[in-house]
């Protein structure tokens, strides 16, 4: 957010205060890359700041504003190119798109402000020629507020206007050896009919749904990780006897697979002395394969706890069909 204070304290210095009789774009880049030989070394830091502030009209229009990056090339063959537009020039940069599409800048206007701010830093080591040691740092801020408009549709009702923006960053790094380390970056900020026209770009749309999609793999994934090892795990405590149902329960709650309720509930069945009855080990038994069951696709540990849960509950079988 202190990105974005900088960039309002831009704005009041520039127009003296904010009004909806001005527009203010602002972008700023910074690329800084350093190379050392003794001992070989080679880092990237990458640093960006765009911002508007502008009028916001009744019918949903927004004066139309593009600004684009994309870095690419070896570390001793940068390459960098960059656009910065407004007005029809912001439509007709894009390609394919015709002026003349957008909304008209007519009617009421209030004040709406949209900001990115993006941040990445990369560091590689080298010692025979082939990275050792590899850091990337990455921070994206992103800010916007947009008042509601109002127009009519084809049938004459009175509807919510919500104008468009857009901001996509894509970052890779590559690195081979020192010659060849490079981070690629393509980045785009629009409003308006630019950030329409911007949206329908191929490359755009890839990224976004691959983004999505990478998402969601890596949730499936993990969801089908954990239900392996708890389907494992829940197999190889139904074949225990009573007795050994404390120390499995108690090895869940070590692992952190019941919730604090849970566990507390749980806790009479494996402290030291108890003797639970059998009908407060078969509720036992319900609540501990309720939760060892919850899957949790946002946990990347979930799985490696139940997969240690899995090996003490099954060598528990193993053990008990030696006696």
């Amino acid at each position: 957010m202190r990105t974005f204070l900088i960039i309002a304290a831009i704005a009041g210095a520039v127009t003296g205060c904010a009004d909806s009789d001005s527009v203010l774009f602002v972008t700023k880049s910074s690329i800084g890359i350093d190379f050392d030989s003794q001992p070989p070394g080679a880092s990237i830091a990458y640093d960006r700041v765009e911002g508007f502030f502008g009028p916001r009209y009744d019918n949903g229009a927004v004066p139309p504003v593009v600004a684009s990056i994309a870095t690419g090339g070896s570390l001793f063959d940068p390459e960098v190119r960059q656009v910065y537009a407004t007005g029809k020039a912001a439509e007709i940069v894009q390609d394919g798109a015709q002026p003349g599409q957008s909304l008209p800048l007519a009617g009421g206007r209030k004040m709406m402000f949209f900001g990115t701010s993006t941040t990445a830093g990369l560091k590689i080591g080298f010692t025979t020629g082939y990275p050792d040691s590899f850091s990337f740092g990455y921070k994206r801020k992103e800010a916007s507020y947009i008042p509601l408009g109002t127009t009519k549709d084809a049938s004459g009702n009175q509807v919510d206007a919500y104008p468009s923006v857009l901001a996509s960053l894509d970052t890779r790094v590559q690195s081979k050896d020192v010659q060849s380390t490079s981070m690629l970056t393509r980045q785009y900020f629009a409003t308006g009919s630019a950030a329409e026209m911007l949206a329908t770009k191929k490359e755009v749309k890839k990224a976004f749904h691959e983004k999505h999609q990478d998402a969601f793999e890596v949730y499936a994934d993990t969801v089908a990780a954990q239900q392996d090892e708890a389907l494992g795990a829940l197999k190889c405590v139904a074949g225990l006897t009573d007795s050994d149902l404390p120390k499995v329960m108690k090895n869940a709650r070590d692992l952190g697979l019941l919730g604090d309720d849970e566990a507390t509930e749980l806790g009479p069945l494996w402290q030291q002395g108890a003797n639970p009855s059998t009908e407060e080990l078969r509720s036992g038994r319900s609540l501990y394969a309720s939760n060892v069951g919850v899957s949790d696709g946002k946990s990347s540990s979930r799985a490696t706890a139940l997969q240690s849960h899995r090996a003490f509950a099954c060598g528990l079988v193993s053990a008990y069909n030696r006696r």
